[in-house]
C-alpha cells in the first residue's frame, strides 16, 4: 500500500473521531442538563404521596391524590380488581400541586379484604386514608417495590372473618394437601390390603379421631413439627404396612401406629398454623376444617378402593405384587420429599391465605425512605414571607418563615454596619414578631374564634430536610436571616373548617400558603386582595378514635365437650364395675363412639366465654398477647396527642400503673420527638408487633412479655411533613388491676430507628 493511499484513510479515521467526541460531548452536557434538571424536581418532590379513598355507595368509591404540578406526567391510574372501572378523572389546580381525582365504581360489592390496588406511580412510597361507609377510617402506608406500591385492601379495611370464613378456607386446604405427593393414597391403598373391608374403615375412624384429638392439644398449646415430616412419618408407616403385607402377615400394632401416626400429623398442620394470626378458637376450627377435608377424602378413596378391589380378585392380582408397589411408591415419595423439599429448603406444603390484619406491609426489602429522603423541601424560599398551617390530632399551628431583609421592613429596625444581625437584635427582633403578628392573629376552628396557647420565635435554617432552629444564638447575616414564628391552637379532636386571615405582605405582594394535614397536602398564594386561609377537612366527619381501657375478657373454653366427655367417663366407669358385660355390647359402642365424636364436632364451636376469675386470670395465650400487647402499647402512644401534660398522664392512667406513670411519661416523650424542630413531636399512626417471643407468669396477675414491635409516626412541621419509624424489644410487665389490664414496667433491651 503507497503513501496516497494511507493519506486518504487516515484523514477520515481523523473525522470520524472528531465526530465522535463532539458527539460524546454533547451527549454529556444533555447528561448533565437533565441531571440539575431532575435534581431540581426531586429537591420539589416530597417523594410520598397523600392518598383518600373514601366510599359513596356499596358499589362506588372516590379516590384522590396530592401531588407536584412538576410529576403530574409520571402519574398513571391505578390498577384495580377485575370488575372496577374508573370514570370521571378530574385535575383541581392549587399553586405548584394538583389533586387527582376519579370515581371508582364496580358491578359486585365493592373491595373486598382480598383484593389489591396497585399504584404504578414513581414516587417512594404512599400515605393512604381510606373512609367506609360504616364510619370507620384507616390509615395505611406502603413502600414501592419493582412493580409499582402494592397496597392490600385488608390492611386499610376492618376484616372481620366468620367462623364459616375460617371453615370454607381451611377445608380446601385440607383438600388441596390431601393429593401431596400421594402420601395419604398410598396410605389408604396399603390399609385396604392390610384388612378387611370393616378392619378399613375402623382403622380410617382411628385415624380420624387421632387428628380430631388434636385440637384439645392445640387448646393446651401443644403443636408439633412441620407437616411435610409428619408426611414422612406417614410414609414410613406405608413401608411398613407394605413389608408386613409382602410377608402376607398382618402388621403388629397398626391400630396403635395409626392413631399416633393422625395425632402427630394433626399436631403438626397446628405447626402451620404459626404463620396464621388467628386467634386461639379460629385455629381450633381451622384444625377441624382441614382434618375434616384429610377424613372425607380417606373415606372416599376407600370406599373406591373397595371396590376396585372386588373387581381386581377376579383379575387373580397377587396381594404381595400390590404390595410391593405399594412399598416401591411409598420409597421413591420419600426420595422425591428428600430431593424436591428438604434438600431444596422448601419445609411449607402448604400456602395459606393470611387471614390477620395486624402486620404492618411493606412490599419492599428496601427503604427508598432512607435511600432518597423523606419528604423533601425545596431548601429555599420561594417568597419572603410564606405561612404554613398543619393540622393535627388535638392540635393546629400556624406557622410562618419570614426573611431578615422582611424582618427590618416590617419593624423598622437598623442593622449595624455589614448588615449583620447580632444576637442581642435576633432576642428584640423575636420579642416584636411575636407581639405584633400575636396582635393581629385571628383564627376561626369549626365556626369558633381561638387564641393561640403560645406564639413562639425562633431564627431558623433551611435545607433538604425541612426546616432546623438555631438551637444557640448566633450573629448571621441579614440576607441569610430567616425567623421562624410559630402560633399553637389546641383542639377538643381533629377539626372540621379552619379560617383565618393573614395581613403582613411584602413588597411583591405574594405570600405562599401550604397547609397539611394527616390526610391531605393543600396549596395556595396568599395576596392583599385574597387574604383568607381557608382549611376543610377532605375526610368529612373524621374524628381520632377514643382512647378505652382495655378490659379483662374472659376466655371461652370447650365447657359442652369438657362435660359431654366426662360424663361418658363416669358412665363407662359404672359400668364397668356394675354391669361390665353392657360394656361390650354393640349398641353400647356406637353410644360411646357417637357422643365422642359428637363431643369433637361441638368442640370448635361450643365455646363460652366464662366469667370464672380462674378462667379469665389465665396466662395469655400468644395470639391474644398480642392482641393486647398492641393495644396497651398503641394507648400509651396515642396518650401523647395531647399537648398538655395533666391530659397526657389522665391518658396514660389508662393503661399504666400508678407508680410508673412518671417513668413511662418521660422514657417516651421523646421517643418519636424530631431532632431540631422545636419539640415537634410525630403523632403515631401504626404500631405492629413484630414478634411476641414469650409470656411468663410471674404471679397472680403479673405477667411478663419478651415482645419486638414497630411504631410508625408522622408531624408537620412549616408545611414539611416528617416520618420516623422506629423498632423496640423490651420486656413489658403487664397486670390486672380493677379487671383492666394496664403495662407496670417497660425495659427497653433494644431500640433503632428505621427512618
Amino acid at each position: 500500500m503507497n503513501n496516497t493511499t494511507i493519506h486518504p484513510l487516515l484523514s477520515r479515521l481523523d473525522i470520524f473521531k472528531s465526530s465522535i467526541l463532539k458527539l460524546l460531548r454533547f451527549l454529556l452536557t444533555v447528561a448533565l442538563l437533565l441531571c440539575v434538571g431532575v435534581s431540581e424536581l426531586l429537591a420539589d418532590d416530597p417523594g410520598i404521596a397523600k392518598v383518600r379513598l373514601i366510599q359513596q355507595s356499596d358499589s362506588s368509591f372516590h379516590f384522590e391524590v396530592d401531588i407536584p404540578q412538576a410529576f403530574l406526567g409520571s402519574f398513571k391510574e391505578p390498577i384495580l380488581p377485575n370488575g372496577f372501572t374508573i370514570t370521571n378523572p378530574q385535575r383541581e389546580f392549587q399553586a405548584e400541586w394538583v389533586t387527582l381525582k376519579a370515581d371508582i365504581t364496580c358491578s359486585s360489592d365493592g373491595f373486598q379484604a382480598s383484593d389489591v390496588i396497585i399504584l404504578p406511580w414513581a414516587r417512594n412510597a404512599v400515605d393512604i386514608t381510606a373512609q367506609w361507609n360504616d364510619g370507620n377510617t384507616y390509615k395505611g402506608f406502603f413502600t414501592r417495590s419493582l412493580n409499582g406500591i402494592h397496597v392490600p385492601l385488608n390492611q386499610i379495611m376492618a376484616v372481620e372473618h366468620t367462623w364459616a370464613d375460617v371453615l370454607s378456607s381451611f377445608f380446601i386446604s385440607g383438600l388441596k394437601h390431601w393429593k401431596f405427593k400421594l402420601v395419604h393414597l398410598l396410605f389408604i391403598v396399603c390399609i385396604a390390603l392390610a384388612v378387611p373391608v370393616k378392619g378399613v374403615f375402623r382403622l380410617l375412624l382411628l385415624f380420624a379421631l387421632g387428628q380430631m384429638t388434636t385440637m384439645v392439644l392445640a387448646e393446651m398449646r401443644i403443636i408439633g413439627f412441620d407437616l411435610l415430616y409428619a408426611d414422612l412419618i406417614l410414609l414410613l408407616l406405608v413401608i411398613y404396612i407394605a413389608y408386613y403385607l409382602y410377608l402376607s402377615k398382618v402388621p403388629p400394632y397398626l391400630s396403635i401406629l395409626v392413631f399416633f401416626v393422625a395425632l402427630l400429623h394433626g399436631i403438626s398442620f397446628g405447626n402451620e398454623l404459626q404463620t396464621e394470626k388467628l386467634m386461639l378458637t379460629q385455629r381450633i376450627q381451622a384444625i377441624f376444617a382441614f382434618n375434616l377435608a384429610i377424613d372425607a377424602l380417606n373415606y372416599a378413596s376407600a370406599g373406591l378402593l373397595v371396590v376396585l378391589s372386588y373387581f381386581s380378585r377376579k383379575l387373580n392380582i397377587k396381594s404381595s405384587l400390590l404390595a410391593v408397589f405399594s412399598g416401591s411408591m411409598a420409597v421413591f415419595c420419600v426420595l422425591f420429599i428428600f430431593e424436591d423439599n428438604l434438600w431444596a429448603g422448601k419445609k411449607h406444603t402448604l400456602d395459606f391465605q393470611n387471614l390477620g390484619n395486624e402486620v404492618m406491609v411493606q412490599t419492599s426489602t428496601n427503604n427508598p425512605i432512607e435511600s432518597t429522603g423523606v419528604s423533601r423541601s425545596k431548601g429555599f424560599m420561594t417568597t419572603p414571607i410564606m405561612v404554613f398551617l398543619s393540622v393535627e390530632p388535638y392540635e393546629v399551628r400556624k406557622e410562618v418563615l419570614i426573611k431578615g431583609t422582611e424582618v427590618v421592613r416590617i419593624l423598622g429596625l437598623e442593622v449595624d454596619q455589614g448588615n449583620i444581625m447580632t444576637t442581642q437584635q435576633q432576642a428584640e427582633i423575636k420579642a416584636k414578631l411575636v407581639q405584633l403578628i400575636g396582635e393581629k392573629d385571628r383564627t376561626i376552628v369549626n365556626n369558633s374564634a381561638v387564641f393561640a396557647e403560645s406564639v413562639t420565635a425562633n431564627f431558623v435554617r433551611l435545607g433538604k430536610g425541612g426546616v432546623s432552629i438555631n438551637e444557640t444564638a448566633v450573629d448571621v447575616v441579614l440576607d441569610e436571616a430567616i425567623v421562624g414564628i410559630s402560633l399553637n391552637y389546641l383542639t377538643d379532636n381533629y377539626p372540621d373548617s379552619i379560617r383565618s386571615s393573614w395581613d403582613l405582605f411584602p413588597e411583591t405582594k405574594d405570600v405562599d400558603l401550604s397547609m397539611v394535614d394527616p390526610h391531605a397536602t393543600i396549596a395556595a398564594v396568599l395576596k392583599p386582595e385574597n387574604n383568607s386561609i381557608k382549611w376543610k377537612s377532605r375526610i368529612k366527619g373524621f374524628k381520632v378514635p377514643a382512647l378505652e381501657p382495655i378490659e379483662v375478657e374472659s376466655e371461652p373454653i370447650a365447657i359442652v365437650s369438657y362435660s359431654l366427655w366426662l360424663c361418658l367417663i363416669v358412665v363407662f366407669i359404672a359400668l364397668w364395675f356394675f354391669n361390665r358385660s353392657h360394656v361390650y355390647k354393640a349398641r353400647t359402642k356406637v353410644y360411646f363412639l357417637s357422643l365422642t365424636m359428637l363431643g369433637f364436632a361441638l368442640f370448635p364451636f361450643a365455646r363460652p366465654a366464662l366469667g370464672f376469675s380462674i378462667v379469665s386470670h389465665a396466662k395469655p395465650s400468644l395470639e391474644k398477647g398480642e392482641i393486647l400487647l398492641s393495644d396497651l402499647l398503641t394507648n400509651v402512644y396515642r396518650a401523647f396527642d395531647k399537648k398538655q401534660e395533666d391530659e397526657v398522664y389522665d391518658r396514660l392512667a389508662l393503661s399504666v400503673s400508678n407508680e410508673q406513670l412518671a417513668e413511662i411519661y418521660l422514657q417516651n416523650r421523646e421517643s418519636m420527638a424530631l431532632e431540631n424542630r422545636g419539640g415537634a413531636r410525630a403523632t403515631v399512626d401504626e404500631l405492629s408487633i413484630s414478634k411476641l417471643h414469650k409470656i411468663d407468669k410471674i404471679e397472680t396477675n403479673n405477667y411478663l412479655a419478651d415482645v419486638e414491635w414497630a411504631v410508625r409516626g408522622s408531624v408537620n412541621h412549616y408545611g414539611h411533613t416528617h416520618y420516623r419509624q422506629n423498632k423496640y424489644r423490651a420486656l413489658v410487665t403487664f397486670i390486672i388491676d380493677e379487671e383492666v389490664w394496664k403495662i407496670s414496667d417497660i425495659e427497653i433491651l433494644d431500640a433503632r430507628r428505621l427512618y
